[in-house]
C-alpha cells in the first residue's frame, strides 16, 4: 500500500521548533515522516506533540469537552442513575473475537491469521472490510472490546487482519 501526503501546512515555526498541519492517508506514520523531513533538511528533527484532528468519520471539529459534559450534566452527582453508551456502540461493524496471544500481536501491529469460520456471512467479506474486535476472556467468559481491525486478504481458508484504529 503506497502512503500519500495530501497536504502540509506549517503553523508557526521558530530556529528551534516547528509546528505543522499534515492531511495524509490512512497508514501514514507521522513520526517516520517527521524523521524524514529531518534528515532531507540536514536536521535532527523529533516530534514532541501529535494532535490527531480527524479518524474514520469523527473529527476534533465536532468533538466535545468532556470537562464541558460533565459540567453541563452534573455527572458527579447523577453518574449512578444514567448509562453513557460505551464507545464500542459508536461503531456500526460486525465483531469477531479473538484470544489473547492474537489480540497481543494485532496491538503492537502485526497481520493475523484468523480461520474464515471465526466470521459471520462468508461470502460478504472483502478486503479492507472493517470489524470490532472483542478480547475473550477465558476466566470470566467476558468479551471485552478492543478496538477496530481491517481485513487485509482474503486466502481460501484463512482470513488476514490487521488492527485499524481505536486500539486499546
Amino acid at each position: 500500500k503506497i502512503n500519500s501526503i495530501r497536504e502540509i501546512k506549517i503553523n508557526s515555526e521558530n530556529p528551534k521548533k516547528i509546528s505543522f498541519y499534515a492531511d495524509v492517508s490512512s497508514g501514514t506514520y507521522i513520526r517516520t515522516l517527521v524523521k524524514d523531513i529531518g534528515d532531507k533538511t540536514g536536521f535532527y528533527a523529533t516530534m514532541t506533540k501529535l494532535v490527531r484532528t480527524k479518524i474514520d468519520k469523527f473529527s476534533l471539529e465536532d468533538a466535545v469537552d468532556i470537562g464541558k459534559i460533565n459540567e453541563y450534566f452534573n455527572i458527579s452527582k447523577i453518574k449512578d442513575k444514567i448509562n453513557l453508551k460505551e464507545v464500542e456502540y459508536i461503531f456500526d461493524y460486525e465483531k469477531v473475537i479473538t484470544d489473547y496471544e492474537k489480540y497481543k500481536k494485532l496491538k503492537n501491529g502485526m497481520t493475523v491469521l484468523f480461520k474464515k469460520n471465526k466470521f459471520k456471512d462468508i461470502e460478504k467479506i472483502n478486503e479492507n472490510k472493517k470489524y470490532k474486535l472483542y478480547l475473550h476472556n477465558k476466566t470470566s467468559k467476558d468479551k471485552e472490546f478492543k478496538g477496530i481491525v481491517k481485513i487485509i486478504k482474503k486466502g481460501t481458508d484463512m482470513i488476514y487482519i490487521k488492527r485499524d484504529k481505536y486500539f486499546l
